[in-house]
């Protein structure tokens, strides 16, 4: 079984909801609070490890996270908000 194949079979829901699960997750993995922010660089590296069929998700993700208010644009990143807080802990 590939690397990808393997990484799929432990990913349930789609390209999309992975994506925001993904983010969500990385702000849980660095402990971040409100108006944190991604570490540098981070979401290019990640969309950069996509599949070609996932990286097309990508801005659909982030745009209903920010939507859902998890997230808010911060310059070249995302910050966390307190509903994203709140969801991630």
């Amino acid at each position: 079984m590939k690397l990808t194949d393997f990484r799929k079979s432990l990913l349930d829901g789609s390209p999309k909801d992975n994506i925001k699960r993904d983010v969500l997750s990385k702000f849980k993995e660095h402990n971040s609070d409100v108006g944190h922010t991604l570490p540098p660089n981070w979401l290019i590296r990640y969309a950069m490890s996509l599949n070609p069929k996932e990286k097309n998700f990508i801005d659909e993700a982030i745009a209903e996270l920010i939507a859902e208010g998890y997230v808010e644009k911060k310059k070249d990143n995302l910050a966390l908000t307190a509903k994203g807080v709140e969801h991630i802990y």
